[in-house]
């Protein structure tokens, strides 16, 4: 008789299920998987001694033991679904009970539309449940407090990245934060030292890229230490999941705000992890000049509608709701060299404009791409390039000159490239 088993199912492609049976049965571990009402197909591996003579030893059983194990966390981090029947299968695509010490690497939380209409937006406003926050420019996180206090900090592609930040990791552990939480953080440079938040971005991209090669931390973080020595990071907290083991998640916004602020002591200047402070907003038009008097300083604001609820899914793509970013967009003529070609059934077709500008020695400067095109602009014989056209964007990076979120308005057919302006970099931001 098995000593072991684990049933876990997973949904795939043309309303099929995918189920996977691991068996331990002393120093054997049998692995069954198939769709379900397919055929199934079965491996067996007997497992030896590890470590044999030495301290660390293990015999055969507990071999196997420890292999049946590290395969379980392996699907289960893979999103799969512990089942005890294959005849009797849950609702799929409902969220599972999760398990902080072993978080499925496809659970992914809603994230902010980018953009809100000015009827929404005036409509939110007026009815009183819109609640605005600074949104900090920086990567955003997840931040996990364990069954014994001890904080682990991970990507939104579930990278570990604990070790990389020391200073916020031991602050954290250090405000006795509820147990079994799970926070939804944005990693940060200190919004006290003023920096352009554009710059700002720069400096929290070249700490986390540092010391990491394919999202992996190497084994040293040293040299991303140093630079945050440099430079403090801290982190916003904008969500809360779990807490006490608890899901938070599907409670509305306003029940969610109260969670976070009886869990998070009270702000103080200094603290590595903070909730952003709400901004008073009463109109449309004030929250929109204040993102464009500040839009050096700030990326924007956060607006929630404190009726809704955050939403996540096990299929590692977030969806966007409840939840908008506020933006300063701006304009400016640019030089489309010419186009990528898009994917699917845009194949042959423009996908995105290449855009460049001349630099002070004459030289063109590749700015990478911009898309929002409608279907009827992306034939490529309709353009000749290269041509002046007029995009929007939210900022430009200060090292490049390349555009964050640009994208394509018209062609100015009238305007010669010569009057496009000349790119020096650095642009520096004031």
């Amino acid at each position: 008789m098995a000593e072991k088993e684990l049933i876990v199912v997973k949904p795939a492609a043309n309303d099929k299920v995918l189920y996977h049976k691991l068996i331990l049965d002393g120093a054997f571990v049998y692995k069954k998987w198939g769709y379900i009402g397919g055929t199934e197909s079965v491996t067996d591996h007997a497992h030896g001694f590890t470590n044999e003579g030495k301290a660390n030893q293990l015999n055969p059983d507990e071999t196997a033991e420890a292999s049946w194990e590290r395969d379980c966390k392996k699907l289960i981090r893979d999103g799969c679904i512990v089942v005890t029947d294959l005849n009797n299968l849950p609702d799929l695509n409902a969220v599972p009970l999760i398990d902080l010490d072993c978080i499925p690497t496809a659970l992914t939380l809603s994230k902010p539309t980018q953009s809100i209409g000015l009827r929404t937006f005036n409509s939110l406003v007026k009815s009183g449940y819109a609640k605005f926050f600074i949104k900090y420019n920086g990567l955003n996180h997840y931040l996990v407090i364990d069954a014994k206090g001890k904080a682990k900090l991970f990507t939104r592609k579930w990278f570990e990245r604990t070790d990389k930040y020391p200073v916020v990791i031991a602050e954290v552990e250090s405000m006795k934060l509820p147990i079994s939480s799970l926070l939804v953080v944005e990693l940060t440079i200190d919004p006290l030292l003023r920096l352009p938040h554009m710059n700002a971005f720069l400096r929290m991209c070249k700490i986390d890229k540092t010391d990491t090669k394919n999202g992996i931390c190497t084994d040293d973080q040293a040299d991303s230490i140093e630079l945050q020595i440099a430079t403090p990071v801290k982190a916003a907290v904008y969500g809360i999941l779990f807490t006490e083991g608890k899901p938070v998640w599907e409670a509305n916004y306003q029940v969610q705000l109260n969670t976070l602020q009886l869990s998070i002591p009270k702000i103080t200047e200094g603290k590595r992890l903070f909730v952003p402070s709400e901004v008073p907003i009463s109109s449309t038009k004030e929250a929109i000049d204040l993102v464009q008097t500040h839009r050096h300083r700030i990326e924007g604001l956060i607006v929630w509608d404190l009726r809704e609820a955050m939403k996540m899914t096990m299929d590692g793509k977030p969806v966007r709701c409840a939840c908008w970013k506020v933006k300063y967009k701006s304009e400016t003529d640019i030089i489309a060299t010419g186009w990528q070609e898009g994917r699917g059934k845009n194949q042959g077709r423009i996908g995105s404009l290449k855009i460049g500008q001349y630099g002070p020695n004459e030289e063109l400067i590749d700015l990478g791409t911009v898309g929002g095109l409608k279907d009827a602009q992306k034939e490529p014989n309709e353009w000749e390039f290269p041509c002046v056209i007029e995009i929007k964007y939210d900022q430009r990076f200060p090292d490049t000159g390349c555009f964050q979120f640009g994208s394509f308005v018209k062609v100015h057919e009238s305007k010669t490239i010569d009057e496009v302006g000349i790119l020096t970099l650095p642009m520096l931001l004031k």
